[in-house]
């Protein structure tokens, strides 16, 4: 059975507690993803619709090929906005990606990560995330301090839930996935993640 725990002021989850090294998504586990919500502010009217449907319509995801960031972000956004049949499109789609993280709100799960850091715990951040949002994002929260390291899919060009961009996270901090959690709201994920023989947690997302 899982329990909250209290810990002087902060309830910690008691899946927390069980594992020396945490390693968190951010979009849905730390910072609010949610293209619905951010849609209004970037693409209004019909000409956004089109753009934002071909973007993140799921039948051909094209968000993620901006998070794996083997191609320049102007070519995709181009390559969006002429299949979205939407001349000049590129520019709008281009502003999201460097402006989206403007918009993001801290999750509840961000208010442990201090109790987590005094308790002693190894923190990393594994993110699907384009830049330059990524590093952006990580200059304006000030939680992310608190992280021992991360891997952001752009600059890897590997995102989740590839398994080697796990084996790089391992490699490059001395991780044992049998002592390590992975916090992620992308089944896919955690379910490559407990393959290699990481504890998982299948987090609720934007919860």
């Amino acid at each position: 059975m899982v329990c909250s725990i209290r810990m002087g002021v902060c309830t910690v989850d008691s899946r927390f507690l069980e594992c020396d090294t945490l390693v968190f998504d951010i979009g849905g586990v730390l910072l609010r993803w949610d293209p619905q919500y951010f849609a209004p502010f970037f693409f209004p009217g019909e000409r956004g619709e089109k753009l934002f449907r071909t973007a993140f319509g799921r039948k051909d995801w094209h968000w993620g090929r901006f998070d794996l960031g083997r191609e320049d972000n102007e070519d995709i956004a181009r390559d969006i906005a002429g299949i979205a049949g939407v001349p000049g499109g590129e520019k709008d789609i281009l502003y999201f990606v460097e402006h989206f993280h403007e918009y993001m709100e801290p999750l509840p799960l961000t208010r442990d990560l201090e109790e987590l850091k005094r308790m002693g715990k190894r923190m990393y951040l594994l993110t699907n995330y384009p830049q330059p949002s990524f590093s952006r994002a990580y200059r304006r929260f000030p939680f992310f301090s608190l992280f021992d390291g991360y891997v952001c899919s752009a600059d890897e060009k590997l995102a989740k839930p590839d398994p080697e961009i796990f084996r790089l996270l391992c490699r490059r901090f001395d991780i044992l996935p049998e002592k390590s959690l992975f916090i992620d709201d992308n089944k896919p994920n955690t379910d490559s993640a407990a393959a290699l023989g990481f504890r998982v947690w299948n987090y609720p997302r934007n919860e």
